[in-house]
């Protein structure tokens, strides 16, 4: 991925999002856990902006594949193509 000040944005936007959860009660460390792999997976990785999935406001959840805009599922498939030698 270049390093432009898009990509660097996004990389503090993964670090504040990945940053650990304070405390050592169950919820803390069910957060902390799930953050630890997701991080582990951006760090060779790196961070992805994905454009919108639809040029209409609706409700993304309810959309199949085919409604998906083709800038959104080509930027997804190398996503995926990027995480793939990690997740096996």
């Amino acid at each position: 991925m270049r390093d432009t000040e898009e990509d660097g944005d996004l990389k503090r936007h993964l670090e504040s999002f990945l940053k650990s959860t304070p405390g050592i009660s169950a919820e803390a460390l069910r957060k902390n856990r799930i953050q630890d792999c997701i991080g582990s997976l951006f760090k060779k990785t790196g961070s992805y902006a994905l454009p919108s999935p639809s040029s209409e406001a609706k409700d993304t959840a309810s959309l199949g594949w085919s409604d998906l805009t083709p800038e959104f599922q080509n930027s997804f498939n190398k996503f995926m193509a990027a995480l793939q030698p990690q997740i096996g």
